[in-house]
C-alpha cells in the first residue's frame, strides 16, 4: 500500500475556542458554492448571501442552510414558511456582494433581476440552480439557527457555479492531470489527438504557478488574503468595504487579514480606514520583488518575443467583458 503525502506540509494546531480565526481560517480551506437564500418579510422581498448550504436528504428531498442568531435578516427567515435557495452562477459576484451588503437585505431586490416563485418567494434570474422550500424545521445551532427546508420544486440551468474558498470567490476549472500516474484521456493519449485547448493550458499554469508561488510568499508569513490585502493598501488607505471590494475576499475574510496585518504592525488603523505601516510598506516592496524574482525565474529559457505575445493575449482575455459565443456542433453516432 502506497501513501500519498502532501511534501512540505506543515499544521497549525489551534484551540478553536481559544482562537476563532484559526477555527474560521481553518473552515475555509474547504471549498464551497455561493448560494442567496430569499424569502418574504411582511411582503417584501428578503435575500441573504450564504455557503453555508448543503443537501440533507433524496426521500424526503431536504436541504440545509444556517444564519447568524446576531444577524438583523434572522428573524424573516427563521419565521418563514417558505424560502428559495438560488445558487449562483460564477458571473454574479455582483450579485453576491449586493446581497451580502449591510444595505442589501430589501434594497437589493432593486438593483438585481429577479421573479416570483412559489409563495411569492424571490426566485434571482441566472442563478444556475434553484431549491424552492418550504420550512421544514428550525434548529439550534450554537451562534446560529439551522433552517431545514423541504424541498417542493428545484430547477437547473447550464452555467459555471460561483465558488468560495480561503476567504475569496474563485470559479471552478478541470484540475489538469499531470505527473506520474496521472491519467490522461483517451483523447490526450491518442495519436490523432490535437494539441492541448488554450484554455485548459492556462488552467494548467495557473495552478502550477499559483502552488509554487505559495511557498515563497509564506516564507514572508503572509497568508493569501494578508498578502491581497496588503497590497491592496499599497495604493492608500481603504475602508472594510472598499478592501471586499478591490480584494475579492469576504468581509469576514478581509477583516481576518486586517487583525493579522496589525498584529504584525503591518497595517495601522485611520480615521479613513486602513492603511500600511512602515514596516508594512518595507514588507510589501520585499514581497513584489520575491514575485519579480519568481517571474523571471518561471519565464526564463522562454524567448522574449513569445512572452511578450503571451502577455498581450492574457491581458485581452482579462479585459475582455464580452461573453464567448460560438457555435456548437454536434454529430450523429
Amino acid at each position: 500500500m502506497s501513501v500519498v503525502a502532501a511534501p512540505g506540509a506543515e499544521y497549525h494546531i489551534s484551540d478553536p475556542v481559544q482562537d476563532r480565526r484559526a477555527f474560521r481560517s481553518a473552515l475555509g480551506q474547504y471549498g464551497t458554492g455561493v448560494a442567496v437564500i430569499t424569502t418574504l418579510n411582511g411582503g417584501l422581498p428578503v435575500g441573504m448571501t450564504v455557503n453555508s448550504f448543503a443537501a440533507v436528504s433524496l426521500d424526503p428531498p431536504l436541504i440545509l442552510w444556517s444564519v447568524q442568531n446576531t444577524s438583523g435578516r434572522a428573524p424573516a427567515f427563521v419565521g418563514a414558511q417558505h424560502f428559495a435557495v438560488n445558487v449562483l452562477s460564477a458571473d454574479q459576484v455582483d450579485v453576491s456582494r449586493i446581497v451580502a451588503s449591510p444595505q442589501g437585505g430589501t434594497g437589493a431586490f432593486e438593483q438585481i433581476e429577479w421573479t416570483e416563485g412559489l409563495a411569492g418567494v424571490p426566485l434571482i434570474e441566472g442563478a444556475i440552480a434553484r431549491f424552492e422550500c418550504r420550512t421544514y424545521d428550525v434548529l439550534p445551532g450554537g451562534d446560529h439557527q439551522i433552517l431545514v427546508g423541504h424541498v417542493e420544486r428545484c430547477a437547473v440551468a447550464e452555467g459555471e457555479p460561483l465558488l468560495f474558498v480561503q476567504g475569496g470567490y474563485a470559479a471552478s476549472a478541470p484540475f489538469p492531470s499531470s505527473g506520474p500516474g496521472s491519467e490522461a484521456t483517451t483523447e490526450e493519449t491518442s495519436p490523432e489527438s490535437e494539441p492541448a485547448p488554450f484554455a485548459q493550458l492556462v488552467t494548467a499554469v495557473n495552478h502550477r504557478l499559483s502552488r509554487e508561488f505559495d511557498e515563497h510568499r509564506s516564507r514572508f508569513g503572509l497568508s493569501a488574503g494578508s498578502s491581497r490585502v496588503l497590497k491592496r493598501l499599497s495604493t492608500g488607505p481603504q475602508t472594510v468595504d472598499e478592501l471586499v471590494s478591490s480584494a475579492f475576499l469576504g468581509p469576514q475574510a478581509i477583516e481576518d487579514a486586517l487583525s493579522e496585518l496589525i498584529e504584525e504592525n503591518l497595517v495601522e488603523v485611520t480615521g479613513s480606514g486602513f492603511r500600511q505601516t512602515p514596516q508594512g510598506r518595507t514588507l510589501r516592496r520585499q514581497v513584489a520583488e520575491n514575485a519579480r524574482r519568481f517571474n523571471e525565474a518561471a519565464l526564463s529559457g522562454i524567448p522574449e518575443a513569445d512572452v511578450e505575445a503571451a502577455h498581450r493575449v492574457l491581458t485581452a482575455l482579462a479585459r475582455s467583458d464580452q461573453p464567448i459565443r460560438f457555435h456548437h456542433t454536434k454529430e450523429n453516432a
